[in-house]
């Protein structure tokens, strides 16, 4: 494998508008750099699911691997699954072993739960979701892999 044949597709209007930094291409950079692999490119696109679809279908066609952050959330712009789901032809449904980690998440910690803003987190059935959290302990979305991609939840900073 070529060590350049890696790309970063980063989504989200915050980071296009300026409103927040991308610090997530620099973190993965660096840490790709420490394992002696290397970036080919990085591209930012908006929270647009045929922009992000149109995205990632022009990287998985250039290069081995793309690592995939933000859109994973459950918000109304979070689109990333659904763009994914078209751009690499797998099917969006509720991946119930992803929900069922998220229910235990917030179990654990006497949360809230509400089923439709998180069933937004677990809607493609891919192999092997993990759940993430963010530095604050929040839930930041769940990380899986599929066809080269890999997908992380966003976690930039202002």
């Amino acid at each position: 494998m070529n060590a350049y044949d890696i790309a970063i597709l980063t989504t989200g209007d915050e980071l296009l508008s300026g409103e927040l930094t991308d610090t997530n291409t620099g973190t993965v950079a660096e840490i790709l750099s420490h394992h002696g692999y290397r970036l080919r490119c990085s591209l930012s696109v908006a929270d647009q699911e045929k922009e992000i679809s149109a995205a990632l279908t022009y990287l998985v066609g250039h290069v081995r691997f793309v690592i995939v952050t933000g859109g994973l959330g459950s918000t109304g712009d979070d689109l990333t699954a659904r763009a994914a789901s078209r751009a690499l032809n797998q099917p969006l449904v509720i991946n119930e072993d992803a929900l069922d980690m998220v229910r235990q998440w917030f179990s654990m910690r006497n949360g809230r739960w509400n089923q439709a803003m998180n069933a937004r987190r677990c809607c493609l059935r891919w192999p092997n979701p993990y759940l993430t959290t963010s530095v604050r302990h929040q839930v930041s979305g769940l990380n899986t892999v599929v066809a080269n991609c890999f997908f992380y939840p966003a976690c930039q900073q202002k």
